[in-house]
């Protein structure tokens, strides 16, 4: 509104950023957490679902930080990406293995 854009970026590189940090979240996030409610139904072990909601909540604003910056900082990006996609693969591992495989982890 500040820019009186009502549709799409306006040609703005600012918001065209903005609009890129918005779209990744919601590319990423909500498979997340579909992983860790597929783990919290299943009772797996409520500290493991808080470490990786917690580490999904750092990651997702660390790279928010590091996208959104100008210029992008990529050390933050970078990490955020890590974070994020360590929690897609061990809420991913530990779905398959629990219900997947019925273990009793």
């Amino acid at each position: 509104m500040r820019r009186k854009i009502t549709i799409g970026d306006g040609g703005n590189a600012d918001l065209l950023r903005r609009i890129r940090v918005h779209g990744n979240f919601s590319e990423y996030t909500p498979i997340c957490l579909i992983l860790i409610y597929l783990l919290e139904v299943s009772a797996f072990s409520p500290t493991v679902i808080h470490i990786l909601g917690i580490t999904l909540f750092v990651g997702r604003l660390v790279h928010a930080w590091g996208f959104g910056s100008t210029p992008e900082n990529m050390a933050g990006r970078s990490i955020g990406m890590v974070l994020t996609f360590a929690v897609i693969v061990g809420a991913g591992l530990l779905t398959i293995a629990r219900l997947g495989f019925g273990l009793m982890l």
